[in-house]
Order: structure tokens, then C-alpha cells, then sequence
């Protein structure tokens, strides 16, 4: 077997359990950063780290979309020099220029409980649509392994993903494929460019979906990213919102 020459950064928003609905922030949200890793090497990876270097002077700075909404740690600093709007249209222009599809899905939990929709397990049903739309994305080889990379989240969490990973992977739509996927799960002080692109994007989407309405730079970019159908259709293909009667502008 060999390796794919495609990977997948995937992170979360919002939380999974069905019964904790935040009324500001009442959707799950996963979301699956596709790469080239030819690209990912030449383009992706070099163009965060100079945004680093050029803010912070290196480029050990994480980029969380929480950290810096919430103007903690190196991002602090940002706000007292003036410099956050600078900042954010330098990454908005990242966002834009790397090469990276993207697929996400969004699930209304708020409505989801007023529905017949089956929900048992959020994660579940996340990572199960996602990845077969990921299956569908990546052009068929046989006998490539693809890895899915999420970001540890604590021993027990990380457990249970690997597990949800597991039964999702084993389901008959993919059990009958020649190519194959598999799960790692990093350290967010690994630094990974991927994994912080899909930390960036993840919560804007989820805003999107709720208040379609509100200004979203950040989504303005992504919507340009997200795999879409051959007629440019984004729905069921790089988005999908469960319950499924609800869409974003």
C-alpha cells in the first residue's frame, strides 16, 4: 500500500453533545481541509509561517480563531499595537490564496431535537457524511491510504474519536473500496499549518448557518473554498446542514 497523495485537517466547533445547546452558539460543526500535499509542502505551509514571522518575529504562534476573537495570548498584543485588522485581512488573504478544498458539515441542534432525524451521536453522524464526501472528493486510487488528522483534545476525547473514526471507516461504502483511510490525532503544539486552517474556518461557518444575515468576512472566503459540484453547486457536495431545511445566504 501507499500513501495518498492527498490529507485531510479536520476540527470542530461548537459542542457535540445533543442535550448542551448554547442559544448563541447552538450548532456542531465539523470541518475537512483537503490538501494536495505537493501544494500543501510548497504553498500552504511557507505562507503561514511568514505571516507569523512578519507579526510575531517567529513562527511557534498557533493560530486559534478562538485566541484571537478573544484577544488572548500572542494576540493580545495585536489589539493594544492596532494591528488586528491588518492581521486578519493578511489571513483572509491566506484563506484565500492556499490551495485547499473544503468540506464541512453543520448540524442545528436547537432543531435537530424538534425533528424526526435520528441522533444518537453528533460525532457520529459529522464525521460519517463528512468522510464520504471526502471519499467522493479524492480521485480514486487503488491501494493509497489517505490520512484524516484531528487535534487531541484529551485522553479520554481523543479515544472516543478514534473509536467514532473506526465504525465510520468500516460502514459499507467504504468497505468495498480498494483505497483506505486512517486516523491521527496531534498535539496542537505540533504547530500544523492544516490543522489551524480548520480550527479558522470551522466556527465562521457555524455563524453563518445561524445568522446568515451578519457580516461574515471570514465566511466570505471560505465559501469560496468549499468543494463544489460541476455546476457550482456547494450543497450535499462541500456543505452539508442537517436538519437539511436550512441554508446559509
Amino acid at each position: 500500500m501507499t500513501y495518498s497523495e492527498y490529507i485531510v485537517f479536520v476540527d470542530e466547533s461548537g459542542d457535540h453533545g445533543i442535550n448542551n445547546s448554547d442559544s448563541s452558539y447552538s450548532v456542531f460543526v465539523l470541518a475537512f481541509c483537503v490538501f494536495r500535499k505537493d501544494q500543501y509542502l510548497s504553498d500552504v505551509a511557507p505562507l503561514l509561517n511568514d505571516l507569523k514571522f512578519r507579526y510575531f518575529g517567529h513562527d511557534c504562534v498557533v493560530l486559534h480563531e478562538r485566541d484571537i476573537r478573544k484577544r488572548q495570548g500572542p494576540f493580545s498584543s495585536l489589539y493594544h499595537n492596532h494591528r488586528i485588522e491588518e492581521f486578519i485581512a493578511d489571513l483572509n488573504s491566506i484563506c484565500s490564496a492556499v490551495p485547499m478544498r473544503v468540506i464541512a458539515v453543520v448540524i442545528d441542534k436547537l432543531r435537530l431535537k424538534e425533528s424526526s432525524f435520528q441522533h444518537e451521536n453528533l460525532y457520529h453522524i459529522a464525521m460519517s457524511q463528512g468522510l464520504n464526501l471526502i471519499d467522493k472528493l479524492i480521485p480514486a486510487t487503488v491501494d493509497t491510504l489517505t490520512h484524516i488528522v484531528f487535534e487531541s483534545r484529551g485522553k479520554s476525547e481523543d479515544a472516543e474519536l478514534e473509536l467514532e473514526f473506526r465504525r465510520v471507516a468500516a460502514q459499507p461504502y467504504f468497505a468495498d473500496r480498494s483505497r483506505f483511510y486512517d486516523v491521527v490525532i496531534a498535539d496542537k503544539k505540533n504547530n500544523s499549518a492544516g490543522l489551524q486552517l480548520a480550527d479558522l474556518i470551522a466556527r465562521p461557518i457555524g455563524i453563518r448557518v445561524m445568522r446568515p444575515d451578519q457580516r461574515n468576512r471570514a465566511y466570505e472566503v471560505i465559501h469560496g473554498k468549499f468543494n463544489m459540484s460541476e455546476d457550482g453547486q456547494v450543497d450535499g457536495v462541500g456543505l452539508i446542514i442537517l436538519p437539511k431545511n436550512k441554508r446559509p445566504r
